[in-house]
């Protein structure tokens, strides 16, 4: 009998996942794709099939935290359009269960529950494409490859119905695509108990409209999705970082959290479970109540909001009289790593089937490890599968995250792939990084570190870093390096703290941009040799105004002769490295 490969492929992806105003949005769509291409995995088992990707038996593929793309490759000795069939059939079946699951949660009255379920059922795109395969590597190879284009023409050949709608019904908050399920929130509008009445039986702010869709992400696996810590979570670590690392008086801590709960409870009630990584002071809750601008979304206003809001300045002064010295500020900023592995599908395509099942193998070594990298530094995986990482972490700890996956990923893919025959170079990673802030919404971090992440495959040459930083008085900064250059960043930070003539001062990038916009020239895709020398010399000129001397001219690059300036050298890129430099060195620090 005739074997083939087939592959499949299961979405939407990007736009799906981006469909988010929190991290538990983002989380609960990586984790419904995980779920059905899991589902589409295992019915090729029983099928018979031979899976290529993802690795892993029945009873690892079934597990929630084993990592799963969304693709499946299998070789198939029987019929491939009836596998295909089937495998579709027991993805769709998985989503309709979890739909029905989810949903169970949502309160009947005030939701088309008709028109989620019909937005439910249209959101599942399956793709797939199967050819001959015949015996030995080359073949395999062969094989691979053609079904990889015969994939990518089904997707773009694939017919797309009308989003099922009901006329007149205002759209959704997070994906415009779709209309809103809610039936009437008028009647939330008003008064402090509908607004709590909302956020506590739908999940929703006032005046936040969901799709069906939105729905099932907010009641996706309630238990699970209660302990996805909010991005104001991630960004308190700012302050709990004392007491996580073993400082302060555990005792006299926990007694001024409990008097402020005392306070809070009567107005909203149980407390909704927090992150899964209890925190030895706060317990099972979320950061987020440690904010004053949040505390609205408990649905609290008036005297309720003044009173607890004054419970909450004395919870962190009295914080700060028992820490001491250890005590440093809320931070309201947190930070969204995306990381990727460069050269994969090269690499994939050059190995026969039996290496391709190896880097397979690899690659969910290299997520296993990626989860609890970013665990033990107190963030939470969105998403990791193949080589694949979305996480969002503290922004003290992004760098120390970014390099620890790096070098995972080098020692669990990139050297034992590297060995293979036919495999060079050996696959490397890059990440971005976005710095943003605890209130913005998260689809807005999320398209940063994505183009983060882009510049640093695409500018950098891959094998990089790109770190964005979005604060709320200024527009974005960037900046990228190679991973080898990421001890000049850290040198910056050193600098950036110095006091006196070592260190750098703090006016620097403002006093760098401003000569950039008075020199720049009109089209600056059209600045040369002349335009480099130029900046470098007026960059040289700073720096002596500054009495900037010694290590300080080496890191900011200005040690050369204005004759022989970086090949890169740009006044406004410089500008960006030193204030995202600035702004790291800040967060650590306690001072932003």
């Amino acid at each position: 009998m005739t074997q083939h490969l087939l592959a499949m492929s299961l979405g939407p992806v990007q736009g799906f996942i981006a469909a988010a105003r929190k991290g538990s949005d983002l989380w609960a769509g990586s984790q419904l794709l995980r779920e059905v291409t899991s589902a589409a995995a295992i019915a090729a088992l029983d099928a018979g099939a031979e899976l290529v990707m993802p690795s892993g038996d029945k009873a690892a593929l079934a597990r929630s935290d084993h990592p799963v793309s969304n693709k499946v490759l299998a070789v198939v000795s029987g019929d491939p359009e009836a596998l295909a069939r089937a495998m579709e059939g027991a993805a769709r079946d998985e989503l309709g269960k979890r739909t029905e699951a989810a949903l169970k949660a949502v309160p009947r009255d005030g939701v088309d529950l008709d028109l989620a379920r019909a937005q439910v059922r249209e959101l599942l795109e399956v793709s797939w494409a199967a050819v001959p395969l015949g015996p030995g590597d080359d073949a395999f190879r062969a094989a691979a490859a053609a079904v990889e284009h015969l994939l990518a023409a089904t997707k773009t050949a694939r017919a797309f119905a009308p989003a099922p709608d009901r006329p007149g019904r205002p759209k959704s908050s997070l994906d415009p695509a779709l209309e809103s399920v809610i039936k009437d929130d008028r009647r939330y509008a008003r008064g402090r108990e509908n607004r709590a009445a909302m956020y506590r039986r739908l999940k929703v702010r006032p005046g936040e409209r969901l799709s069906g869709v939105d729905l099932v992400k907010r009641f996706w696996g309630s238990d699970d999705i209660a302990r996805v810590p909010s991005t104001s979570h991630v960004a308190s670590y700012s302050l709990r970082r004392a007491w996580l690392h073993g400082d302060g008086d555990m005792p006299a801590l926990r007694e001024a959290w409990d008097r402020f709960l005392a306070t809070l409870r009567p107005f909203v009630g149980k407390m909704r479970p927090g992150p899964q990584y209890n925190d030895p002071v706060m317990r099972e809750c979320d950061g987020h109540l440690l904010y004053p601008g949040r505390l609205v979304d408990l649905g609290l206003e008036g005297d309720p909001l003044r009173t607890c809001e004054e419970a909450q300045h004395r919870l962190l002064g009295d914080w700060k009289r028992i820490l001491g010295d250890r005590f440093h500020p809320l931070s309201p900023y947190y930070a969204l790593l995306m990381g990727d592995g460069d050269r994969i599908g090269a690499a994939l395509a050059a190995l026969g089937k039996t290496d391709r099942q190896r880097v397979s193998g690899y690659l969910t070594a290299f997520a296993t490890r990626a989860r609890k990298i970013v665990q033990e530094r107190h963030g939470h995986c969105i998403y990791v599968g193949g080589d694949d990482v979305l996480a969002i972490v503290p922004a003290q700890q992004a760098l120390a995250v970014a390099v620890a996956l790096r070098d995972a990923f080098r020692q669990e893919v990139g050297d034992q792939a590297g060995r293979l025959p036919g495999v060079d170079p050996a696959p490397t990673f890059s990440a971005g990084i976005c710095v943003a802030h605890h209130l913005d919404p998260i689809a807005d971090a999320l398209d940063a570190a994505r183009a983060a992440e882009s510049d640093a495959k695409q500018v950098m040459g891959r094998d990089a870093l790109c770190i964005t930083v979005r604060k709320r008085n200024g527009a974005p900064r960037s900046v990228g390096m190679k991973w080898a250059e990421l001890g000049v960043l850290e040198e910056l930070f050193e600098l950036l703290d110095r006091e006196g003539d070592d260190g750098l001062p703090r006016g620097l990038p403002y006093a760098l941009r401003e000569v950039a916009a008075r020199v720049r020239p009109a089209d600056p895709n059209a600045a040369g040799e002349a335009q480099r020398r130029l900046e470098h010399s007026l960059a040289r000129g700073i720096a002596r105004q500054k009495h900037i001397q010694g290590r300080g001219l080496q890191v900011l690059g200005l040690d050369t002769d204005a004759a022989d300036p970086p090949a890169d050298f740009s006044l406004l890129d410089l500008a960006d490295r030193v204030e995202v430099a600035r702004t790291l060195a800040a967060l650590e620090g306690g001072r932003a």
